[in-house]
């Protein structure tokens, strides 16, 4: 048994009793009305309210529309296809920076190579009535321009004139025009295919002159 509050008089007594023993008020009835109340708000309550599952099954997915599929898919493509573009324009910019280097490796080569065999054709084969290039060594640091070094003897009967240690008995004037008419030998026996840019001149590798873009410079000027 527990004790409750009379609804009219609000003096406690028991749950069992039909009617209030203070005022009389009947129990029950007011107990009966009281649940029924209690009872409608519920099911009413329960007629509004929508159980979450429920809501969320009824919203529409995204994947419900074909349309987004369709989207998603060809934004998926999109990106696929830029990525592939990139790492084939990244691809094909190395291997056209890689076979330039190997063309201009391959140039420079060649270019060498022909310097290695010029040099090897001017030594002894140039030569005029006072001078011979009886050694040559040529280079190339720009294309098409050539530096290096001959070194000259004087003919047998041009010896007596030649001192030693790069010293000839002859006037500055005299020797001067000795090495140009030597020079536009050189020039002449190799062609128009090359440029001598810079070209020390000894004798018996003794500093005699440098040539430098056609002028004639003494050893000691």
């Amino acid at each position: 048994m527990a004790l409750i509050n009379c609804p009219e008089c609000e003096k406690e007594i028991s749950d069992k009793t039909k009617a209030c023993p203070h005022c009389g008020f009947p129990i029950p009835e007011q107990k009966q009305q009281d649940a029924e109340r209690v009872l409608g708000k519920d099911a009413i309550s329960k007629e509004k309210e929508i159980p979450v599952n429920d809501q969320v099954s009824k919203a529409p997915s995204f994947w419900s529309y074909p349309a987004a599929k369709i989207l998603l898919c060809l934004v998926i493509l999109s990106l696929c296809l830029s990525a592939f573009s990139i790492y084939m324009s990244i691809k094909t910019s190395a291997i056209e920076q890689r076979v330039q280097e190997v063309e201009n490796r391959s140039e420079s080569l060649n270019e060498s190579l022909i310097l290695v065999n010029l040099s090897i054709a001017v030594s002894d084969g140039v030569v005029t009535d006072k001078a011979v290039i009886q050694k040559a060594a040529f280079y190339s640091l720009v294309p098409g321009e050539i530096m290096g070094n001959i070194d000259i003897r004087p003919q047998p009967t041009y010896t007596y004139k030649f001192l030693g240690q790069g010293n000839f008995d002859l006037s500055d004037r005299e020797l001067k025009s000795m090495l140009e008419e030597l020079m536009n030998e050189l020039v002449t026996y190799v062609g128009n295919d090359f440029n001598f840019k810079t070209v020390s001149i000894t004798a018996n590798n003794y500093a005699v002159a440098e040539y430098k873009d056609g002028v004639i410079t003494l050893a000691g000027e």
